[in-house]
């Protein structure tokens, strides 16, 4: 994974870790795609979910009203699986969303398919260090 980046209904970025390698401005970005989604949505009534452009594989979703777009190399076989991981250890109540917390996500998910529970367990201890 080689991106997070998290942002509202406005297209304000609330978090995002990945966009300094990526040489993206995480504002440019999420200005760029709440356009975009409003447009698909015009045209065909739903949001896109997944886009690709050469080597980069981006996937869109949404968690706890905001959006949340994971960026992957294209040849990357667990991109949906770790989209999927990231929207649901986002929606959890007890951690707070901002750039330490995505990078841990990135680094917990990048290296090996763990548990919701094994992420959890992991991002709490690193925190009560």
């Amino acid at each position: 994974m080689k991106g997070i980046i998290v942002f509202d209904e406005a297209s304000i970025p609330l978090a995002s870790v990945g966009f300094s390698e990526l040489e993206m401005s995480p504002g440019l970005f999420t200005s760029f795609m709440s356009a975009m989604q409003s447009y698909a949505c015009g045209i065909s009534g739903g949001e896109v979910k997944e886009l690709e452009y050469g080597t980069i594989k981006m996937v869109l979703g949404m968690a706890n009203k905001n959006h949340v777009i994971t960026i992957h190399s294209s040849l990357d076989k667990d991109a949906n699986w770790n989209h999927d991981m990231v929207i649901e250890l986002i929606e959890e109540r007890n951690f707070i969303l901002d750039n330490s917390f995505l990078a841990l996500l990135q680094e917990l998910l990048t290296d090996a398919r763990i548990s919701v529970q094994e992420a959890k367990y992991g991002i709490e201890s690193l925190w009560k260090e």
